[in-house]
């Protein structure tokens, strides 16, 4: 059980960070996609140890982490290919003053959608170790 919060309160700080644009700083993203790691190879050990790798168990959360920051990532990367600015989100407006410009609907997708994916990964990996 506390497995299962833990994994669920980290990924809600990785969001957090991710609103407040705490990653266009590389060392902020290294370290903590490092610690993403570590996490999901932790729950692989446990999942091994415990009931085999096809049994759902609650710590499957501590996967929540690692899709995030990769999702985040990457849907970041294709933002920076597309637009040349780094991504932006302001959750009271369309409008961010810190970078002077309207977001557009990609900005909330590259923040929104990672978060989204991470929450549900426990969820999904249940459903297909029961199959």
């Amino acid at each position: 059980m506390f497995l299962m919060l833990f994994g669920l309160i980290v990924t809600g700080i990785y969001a957090c960070l991710g609103f407040y644009k705490l990653f266009r700083k590389k060392n902020w993203t290294y370290r903590l996609l490092i610690f993403s790691g570590l996490l999901a190879s932790f729950q692989l050990l446990l999942s091994i140890i415990k009931d085999g790798i096809l049994a759902p168990i609650p710590s499957d959360t501590l996967y929540g982490p690692i899709t995030y920051m990769v999702s985040y990532l990457l849907l970041r990367k294709m933002y920076v290919a597309i637009y040349r600015v780094e991504p932006t989100y302001n959750r009271c407006a369309w409008y961010d003053p810190e970078d002077k410009r309207r977001q557009n609907l990609l900005d909330i997708v590259v923040h929104v959608l990672p978060f989204l994916l991470s929450i549900t990964v426990a969820v999904q990996l249940a459903i297909l170790k029961s199959n």
